[in-house]
């Protein structure tokens, strides 16, 4: 459990730099971007934030991660494609259960504190441009949070035990979307994403998961919005059509998963070290880590 402990810690700080160095190299590239080429617009602004956010908090990440040591893994479960689009269900049932619970708990908080609520990520994606959305949300995030949230560090905690590191990688991962309506299902997205990367040792198939998630829920309602714009008739049209597939989606991957589960629940509980939910929650960067995450979640 000290080595644990050691490794979370390390781990814990790794993540609190990525997130401290992404967000100081956006606010950098806004203001030399606005300074130099103030003629750009928000789409190219927005674009050129992720690309020059990413190259020195994820070297500074992996230089960290350096100091924890590889486990040695067995890969055992090969993915067919009727396999991987089973999963992709249970990925879309999870999205828009953990929507419903995000949205749920944001409403209370709207009522207690008399103030609106709003969704600055859905907001700020629905004002980009197709190009910029699927540049940005659909290809490099999904391919560098892959490789930050899911292999890097599942590599290093695999040998804890599947548990442990798929609640770390995922309750990471959730944190580090920085509010409450993309916490829950960024969380259970995450836990579907760690457990495919375990039993197949693929980073391809957690991405192109991503991918496909991050297209339907950015670049398909950009397109519904494009096409239901002032029209009543066919904006009453797309909401039925969109309850009609999160009731499709919900069921069908429920469905899916209590037909896994059991599979799930043996490979996950097998060969798990005790007392890791209590260095989950006392190691010093871990600690730390949680401090930053509740700093982004009310600025």
């Amino acid at each position: 459990m000290r080595n644990l402990r050691r490794d979370l810690t390390w781990i814990g700080l790794a993540y609190v730099v990525y997130l401290v160095v992404s967000a100081l190299s956006q606010t950098g590239t806004a203001m030399i971007t606005s300074w130099l080429i103030p003629w750009i617009g928000q789409d190219t602004w927005m674009v050129l934030c992720i690309i020059f956010m990413y190259p020195l908090a994820f070297f500074l990440y992996w230089l960290i991660l350096q100091t924890v040591p590889k486990a040695r893994q067995t890969w055992t479960c090969p993915m067919g494609t009727g396999h991987f689009l089973g999963w992709f269900v249970i990925c879309m049932g999870g999205v828009y259960f953990g929507s419903l619970i995000g949205q749920f708990l944001m409403t209370i908080v709207s009522v207690i504190t008399g103030e609106t609520m709003v969704n600055q990520v859905e907001e700020m994606i629905m004002d980009m441009s197709l190009w910029a959305v699927i540049l940005s949300a659909v290809i490099l995030a999904p391919i560098m949070e892959e490789l930050i949230f899911r292999k890097l560090v599942l590599d290093r905690l695999a040998g804890y035990g599947p548990a442990v590191a798929m609640s770390v990688s995922a309750l990471v991962f959730g944190l580090a979307h920085g509010n409450f309506y993309q916490f829950f299902y960024a969380f259970l997205l995450g836990l579907v994403f760690a457990y495919i990367y375990l039993r197949t040792g693929k980073v391809r198939y957690s991405m192109m998961l991503h991918m496909m998630v991050n297209f339907c829920g950015s670049v398909i309602p950009i397109l519904i919005m494009r096409v239901v714009d002032e029209n009543e008739v066919a904006a009453i049209l797309a909401s039925v059509t969109q309850l009609t597939f999160m009731g499709v989606f919900m069921l069908g991957g429920l469905i899916l998963f209590i037909c896994k589960w059991k599979e799930i629940k043996t490979y996950v509980h097998g060969n798990t070290v005790r007392g890791w939910r209590r260095c989950l929650i006392t190691s010093p960067g871990m600690i730390l880590l949680y401090v930053c995450c509740v700093v982004l979640f009310f600025l």
